[in-house]
């Protein structure tokens, strides 16, 4: 854990942000004006970041502005879960600023931002479409935003407000180094604070809450009318990070995308100025936010936008992680995938041929492991349709050789076992119920139940005075 230093120390104010700095990591750019469009700052989080990679991806003007992303690359850089990124691309495709498609073999989830139709609605169809360095100046400053932050607190809104923070108590101890002694405190209103962030009251309430809650930062009013104040806990957040980074895992391996730089491994390396980095952050002068916040302050997947369609199933082992052990053992012992195996349940649109294939690429693989990855293309072609994954050999042999290296994740396999499992009991219990509608009726049946039936009828008309004839005996 590094040390921090103690309040009281006129150097220590300094030292300690020059110590915390590296462990935040680079940020992201959150363009404000683009909030108000979006409609909340986790979709414009996300629109902000495709801006990002349409200006800098690898091989963008070939991909004819298009780059893959999948969606733990944005979990990973704006930590947006799955159901909230679901929600903000859902968003921005009726707005019609972002287009996605499915691409390659197999199939990609690709993404492109309308350049076009983003210029009518920031200018209100006033203006053509514009260069993007004429167009940045519509975006609004940039927000810093540490994602690592926002995985630290487990709350995006949370994140973007202690970033914030951060870098107003940055400004203040540059502009004034030497005179504190202690961090200093932000006096901001709360509505100025939610015009900054872009937050909501709600959000920005949540967010104060949320880091109170961790004692990373400490509130206070002070003046008339009062005005809210608020102080980073330095030393707080250092510990806490620093005890999260030993935590974290390697990446796992992505056969997909080739990615040079790790998005999760803050900036080490502290340089001279170590707050030089965001400088620009807050300058209205456009051409340099040309360059997003400097040349550092995305942390990317630089590889992410490239599509590498040429990339085969000979692949350089070099490139991957160490593989792991891969169990096995003979098919009397263990049950696995093959010709031989009729207890997997392949996709119905599976030809005889594709299913021979298929069944040869998984002899080697458990069972339940073969039935996960056929579960994971019968989701996937459920959703992009029969057509939508020409070779179905290919993506299973992808599948395969992910999960032999550890770094297959299912994502609609699970939904597609749980819909069988739920048929399969339906099934059992209308089985269950029609037998005992049969046995019941063979019982009605019997001597003994009609005789039975008869003596209650009569009992009943006795006890209600009716007789034979129908007529009361009263």
């Amino acid at each position: 854990m590094r040390d921090f230093p103690v309040p009281g120390d006129r150097k220590g104010v300094s030292n300690a942000l020059t110590t915390l700095w590296p462990l935040i990591g680079r940020p992201v750019a959150l363009h404000r004006g683009l909030v108000e469009l979006c409609g909340g700052v986790k979709t414009a989080l996300m629109l902000s970041q495709a801006i990002y990679w349409t200006r800098k991806g690898v091989a963008i003007a070939e991909m004819d502005g298009w780059f893959h992303k999948r969606m733990e690359d944005w979990q990973l850089e704006i930590g947006l879960r799955r159901r909230t990124q679901e929600r903000a691309r859902k968003h921005l495709l009726a707005l019609g600023v972002l287009e996605q498609r499915l691409h390659g073999l197999p199939a990609q989830l690709e993404f492109r931002v309308n350049l076009e139709q983003l210029a009518n609605l920031l200018t209100k169809g006033s203006e053509a479409a514009q260069p993007m360095r004429e167009m940045m100046s519509l975006f609004g400053a940039p927000l810093a935003f540490h994602t690592s932050l926002a995985k630290l607190t487990d709350s995006v809104a949370a994140g973007l407000l202690l970033s914030n923070l951060l870098h107003f108590t940055r400004r203040r101890v540059m502009d004034g180094v030497g005179n504190f002694v202690e961090m200093p405190w932000i006096a901001l209103a709360a509505t100025r604070w939610m015009a900054t962030t872009g937050l909501s009251r709600r959000e920005f309430d949540g967010a104060r809450n949320t880091l109170q809650a961790l004692a990373l930062i400490t509130e206070r009013l002070r003046g008339i009318p009062p005005i809210l104040e608020m102080r980073v806990e330095i030393m707080a957040l250092g510990r806490q990070l620093s005890q999260q980074i030993p935590q974290k895992m390697g990446k796992p391996v992505n056969l997909y995308v080739l990615d040079n730089q790790d998005c999760e491994q803050p900036a080490i390396t502290v340089t001279n100025d170590a707050h030089s980095s965001l400088s620009k952050m807050y300058k209205s002068d456009w051409p340099e936010h040309t360059k997003q916040v400097g040349p550092i302050a995305q942390n990317g997947l630089a590889e992410s936008a490239k599509t590498l369609l040429d990339l085969t199933t000979a692949f350089n082992t070099s490139l991957l992680q160490p593989p792991i052990q891969v169990e096995t053992s003979t098919p009397a012992t263990t049950p696995c995938g093959g010709a031989n195996d009729s207890s997997l349940i392949y996709p119905h649109v599976l030809t005889s041929i594709e299913k021979q294939a298929v069944s040869n690429l998984l002899r080697n693989v458990q069972q339940k492991h073969a039935q996960l990855i056929l579960d994971e293309l019968e989701g996937r072609l459920h959703h992009v349709g029969a057509t939508g994954i020409p070779n179905r050999v290919g993506y299973v042999r992808r599948l395969r050789d992910l999960h032999l290296v550890g770094g297959f994740v299912p994502e609609t396999a699970l939904s597609v076992q749980a819909t069988r499992l739920r048929k399969t009991e339906e099934r059992a219990r209308r089985v269950i119920e029609a037998e005992d509608r049969e046995k019941a009726a063979a019982i009605a049946a019997t001597p003994e139940a009609k005789k039975r039936r008869e003596q209650a009828l009569a009992q009943t008309k006795a006890l209600l005075g009716i007789s034979g004839a129908g007529r009361s005996t009263a």
